[in-house]
């Protein structure tokens, strides 16, 4: 997979994961949207000039988005978020 993936499915994970948390906690929709648009910018400038870097640090904050999101998310997805 090319960095440009990489860097591109990493912000679409980043993202979606922090819009369906926000959603579910009922915070600002859009933040992560304007966020995201910043990081993948940022992240494929970078991978032009060291895309190793820029893959590893997208693969991060992959991992990053599912430690801090992924109870939410997948409660939701398994249906035992249960409603507040």
């Amino acid at each position: 997979m090319s960095s440009t993936d990489t860097i591109i499915a990493a912000v679409v994970i980043i993202v979606g994961t922090t819009m369906i948390k926000n959603a579910k906690h009922k915070k600002n929709k859009f933040q992560p949207l304007i966020f995201g648009f910043m990081l993948a910018i940022a992240l494929l400038i970078m991978a032009t000039f060291a895309p190793t870097f820029a893959k590893g640090l997208a693969y991060m904050g992959m991992v990053g988005a599912f430690v801090v999101n992924g109870p939410t998310v997948f409660g939701l997805l398994a249906g035992i978020g249960g409603k507040k």
